[in-house]
């Protein structure tokens, strides 16, 4: 915006499996932020990690706020937006559990591995919707379509607009959005549990 400034660099990730239909949430988010005309604000990037977000941890401390955007299953109506801030106490306990391969550990793995390694950003938000559908496919369902709208258009009003009033890196009306709503560390940590290549 002309006349403003603003020293928070952000990082927008998105993460999920683009052939599980409403599993690639996090992929859509971010390919609908770069493909807009306007672009992001110069002090915003935006990344598509896909089901690879243990490759680019040594990228997440270069910013002082990452925002990860992927689906989250907390049993609400398909389409629910969720926020939450992610602190390192949320994810250090839980050990990973064994994986086959780097590419199917779980977020909370990913960001266990975060913690250990000293990779952890400063401030760190999730954003998710609730899923409609996680069959074989590489269209959102409706419903999820128009929640990557919305949120596409609530991070620019938003965090990638620099406003930091209210809830941290958010407009006011961010989180107070009736469409929006902040999920607590009981219904994140399953979340996280899931397997980024599988969705389950």
């Amino acid at each position: 915006m002309q006349g403003e400034t603003t020293a928070e660099t952000v990082l927008v990730v998105g993460v999920g499996n683009d052939l599980l239909s409403d599993e690639g949430f996090g992929v859509h988010v971010a390919r609908s932020l770069l493909s807009r005309e306007a672009g992001p604000p110069s002090h915003v990037s935006v990344l598509e990690a896909g089901t690879a977000l243990l490759d680019v941890l040594s990228d997440l401390t270069q910013y002082s706020h990452v925002v990860i955007v992927d689906v989250m299953s907390c049993g609400r109506d398909p389409g629910t937006l969720y926020c939450t801030e992610v602190t390192p106490e949320l994810v250090r306990t839980p050990a990973p559990s064994p994986a086959l391969s780097l590419h199917e550990w779980s977020l909370l793995e990913t960001l266990h591995a975060a913690v250990t390694l000293g990779l952890f950003p400063k401030r760190l938000t999730l954003l998710g919707a609730e899923p409609d559908n996680l069959e074989p496919g590489t269209d959102l369902s409706p419903r999820l379509a128009t929640a990557r709208d919305k949120l596409v258009d609530m991070l620019r009003d938003g965090v990638l607009a620099g406003q930091a009033a209210g809830y941290p890196g958010f407009a006011p009306s961010f989180g107070a959005n009736p469409g929006f709503s902040r999920s607590g560390a009981p219904m994140v940590i399953p979340h996280l549990r899931r397997r980024l290549t599988t969705g389950n």
